[in-house]
């Protein structure tokens, strides 16, 4: 779960992750280098509940 700005004013779960962090694992998957294949990348919070 992401914690977006458009959020404002509304119940957030502790565990939701800002943009930031988001957006530099996708920009770490797009700057691999040519013949490199990053398969299913996942992207979560440390303790997030099961």
């Amino acid at each position: 779960m992401i914690d977006p700005p458009f959020w404002t004013g509304t119940s957030i779960p502790s565990f939701a992750l800002p943009p930031r962090p988001i957006a530099e694992a996708i920009y770490y998957a797009l700057d691999q280098p040519t013949g490199v294949d990053l398969n299913t990348p996942t992207v979560r919070p440390m303790g997030e509940p099961v």
